[in-house]
């Protein structure tokens, strides 16, 4: 009788989803987007990303987005995550459709991974959200320029680089000053556009080496003889005797 109750309770625990420390299932751990997009770069992102962490739900960047995870029941079909916000507590039902996949009600959670985070290097997690595509040229120019300070071995076309930085800068100071959106006059508001998007970007450079492995190697895809974002700003010179 013994025996047959712990193989009962054995097998119980093997059909049973893995907990992280906190009692959340391992399967729900990570950060969540509702679409490629929404996940790239999702460890550069505070805010459009859905992240569970063993004792916090978080769904935007502001104050009120974040609930402490009180408790998380298995259903039928998923889980029931009993939160505690600012406002209180409330529930959210996640419907699990496939490996990865919730159904949160209002969209689907798909789990992030680490080609989306490949996917984002050299472009800024504002891309979709801007008024206007002018400063990204910029981002990723400066973001090449700041390659080599975490790859040694590879070298930046830095004249080109600045150029095409310059040239984003300048469409975009223009566009804000055509719209009355700034009063300044376009020297002053390009040194300082400037100034952001290239510290923007070299900070995202330093985030995205110690997130991705082998970064090095996946940043000349974005930027090498065959980039998908500019050709021929990055190259290799380990391969170069």
């Amino acid at each position: 009788m013994k025996h047959a109750i712990a193989t009962l309770v054995l097998a119980t625990l093997a059909s049973s989803p893995a907990l992280s420390d906190a009692g959340v299932p391992v399967e729900l751990l990570g950060h969540f987007g509702n679409s490629p997009v929404q996940c790239r770069s999702f460890h550069r992102k505070a805010d459009n990303i859905t992240h569970i962490s063993k004792a916090y739900y978080t769904f935007c960047g502001g104050s009120n987005c974040e609930a402490r995870i009180d408790r998380v029941r298995k259903t039928k079909s998923g889980y029931i995550l009993k939160l505690q916000g600012n406002s209180g507590p409330f529930d959210v039902r996640l419907t699990k459709v496939d490996e990865g996949v919730f159904d949160a009600g209002d969209e689907t959670l798909v789990k992030c991974t680490g080609r989306d985070q490949i996917a984002g290097i050299g472009l800024p997690v504002t891309l979709e959200m801007s008024i206007t595509k002018a400063p990204h040229a910029a981002f990723s120019a400066y973001y090449a320029l700041s390659v080599p300070e975490m790859c040694p071995n590879i070298k930046v076309d830095e004249a080109s680089a600045e150029n095409l930085a310059k040239a984003g800068i300048l469409e975009y100071v223009r566009f804000l000053i055509e719209r009355k959106l700034i009063n300044r006059s376009v020297d002053e508001a390009a040194a300082t556009e400037a100034h952001n998007e290239r510290e923007d970007a070299r900070y995202a450079v330093k985030q995205d080496a110690e997130a991705i492995p082998a970064f090095c190697d996946h940043v000349l895809d974005a930027f090498g003889d065959s980039g998908r974002i500019f050709k021929d700003l990055l190259s290799d010179n380990s391969q170069k005797i």
